[in-house]
């Protein structure tokens, strides 16, 4: 630097990108409008949100987890030679009934389609965070209730969650896909022969 100069002073740009920066690697979230909408609320509204945004997490972890179960029984169907209805019924009925844990069903999911590595780490991530919301997180975070930074924290924490299950069930739905493709099978051949299997019970 030349002698008797001075570094030049931050631009109002320059202070805007390095908060902008900032917020980023705080929340990942910027500009959520689920988020922007919480903070707007008053304490009362505030509270009801972050109730209504666990609820969401519990929902989402269940369509990941039902997901899980239709690659299951497309597995299932795919390796059984079905002619009825009640065979068909009673694949659907084991897995969905099954007393495995959503960790066992996806241990059969990787064991049986071909995941990309990166998508058998994040569903083992998403699988433990499940296991946090679902078993002790507002007992963890019961302090965190009491202020608006730790109620934004949980907010941001749930909202994450549920944007990388939004993300994940459409590449499974392709594994899916992929997976019957290999054997020349499509949905529609599923749903055909499962109408083909109904008509035949509703006419015997």
């Amino acid at each position: 630097m030349p002698p008797n100069s001075q570094p030049a002073n931050p631009t109002h740009d320059d202070m805007a990108a390095s908060q902008t920066l900032y917020y980023i690697k705080q929340t990942k979230t910027m500009e959520d409008e689920r988020l922007i909408e919480w903070k707007l609320g008053d304490a009362n509204e505030k509270a009801k949100t972050v109730y209504a945004t666990f609820g969401l997490v519990m929902y989402k972890a269940q369509v990941l987890e039902k997901t899980f179960e239709n690659m299951l029984i497309k597995k299932r169907l795919v390796h059984s030679q079905v002619t009825s209805r009640r065979e068909w019924e009673d694949i659907c009925d084991a897995i969905e009934n099954s007393k495995k844990t959503m960790g066992n069903m996806l241990n059969e999911v990787k064991a049986e389609y071909l995941l990309s590595p990166t998508d058998n780490a994040e569903l083992a991530a998403l699988l433990h965070a499940r296991n946090h919301f679902a078993h002790k997180y507002f007992k963890i975070n019961a302090a965190k209730w009491y202020s608006h930074q730790g109620q934004e924290e949980m907010m941001i924490e749930m909202l994450e969650f549920i944007d990388r299950v939004n993300s994940i069930d459409p590449k499974l739905e392709a594994y899916s896909a992929q997976y019957l493709s290999k054997l020349g099978i499509t949905q529609e051949n599923i749903d055909q022969e499962l109408g083909y299997i109904i008509e035949e019970e509703r006419n015997r």
